[in-house]
Parts: C-alpha cells; structure tokens; sequence
C-alpha cells in the first residue's frame, strides 16, 4: 500500500508541475504588460481585475467561451487550450457586460456613452 500512496503523490505532482507552464507575456504585449502570457505549449493565460464580479467569461472570437476563476487578489485568471499561432481576439463577460479588459478608458467611456445617449435622443 506505501508503494501506491508514493505513486499517487509522483503522479500528482506531475500534473500538478504541467499546469503551471512556463508562461511568459506575449511578444505583441504593449507596454511591458505581464498579460496575456503565452507557453510553449502554445496555451494562453489571461486576466482581469474585477474584485466585485460575480461571473466572468473570456469570449475568444476564434472558439467558444471559457469560464474564469476568480483569484484572491481580485484578478480573474483563465488559461485557454493550446491555440494556434497568430493573433487573438477576445472580449470578457463580466456579470453580462462585454468588456475589451484592459482598455479601462474606453469601457468607461464606452458605458457613460450609452448611458446618456438614449437620454439625449428623447
């Protein structure tokens, strides 16, 4: 039986070591931004500070939309499947907002807008 539990922990560990990855920011981050980080085996990390959300979801244009964990430091962090080479496009579902992430301006902006615009048009 000690033979098995020995085994169970190995295995574990392993599994455990594969998730991590060797994430580092994508080449085509702006600005020295830490996310989003890529791995070599080509899954994408992501993330969003959204300390009061309830429900987050990562919209990738290219495939469906993945459910987002909410971490301790108030940031949502997701990792995708392996994806192909190139350019991705997604948007976060928070609490049924889409958002764009990190353009915090423009969401702003963007929801102020919509805000006042039905009233102005009245």
């Amino acid at each position: 039986m000690k033979p098995f539990g020995i085994l169970t922990l190995l295995v574990a560990s392993l599994c455990y070591a594969q998730d991590q990855g060797d994430f580092k920011p994508a080449s085509t981050n702006v600005q020295d931004a830490q996310y989003p980080r890529v791995d070599s085996a080509s899954r994408v990390q992501i993330r969003i500070k959204a300390p009061d959300a309830t429900k987050v979801k990562a919209n990738f244009w290219s495939n469906p939309k993945l459910d987002v964990e909410k971490q301790a430091d108030g940031f949502w962090t997701v990792t995708t499947p392996p994806l192909a080479p190139g350019l991705h496009y997604y948007t976060f579902n928070i609490d049924g907002y889409e958002s764009l992430g990190a353009a915090h301006e423009w969401q702003t902006w963007h929801r102020d807008l919509n805000d006042f615009a039905p009233r102005l048009f009245r």
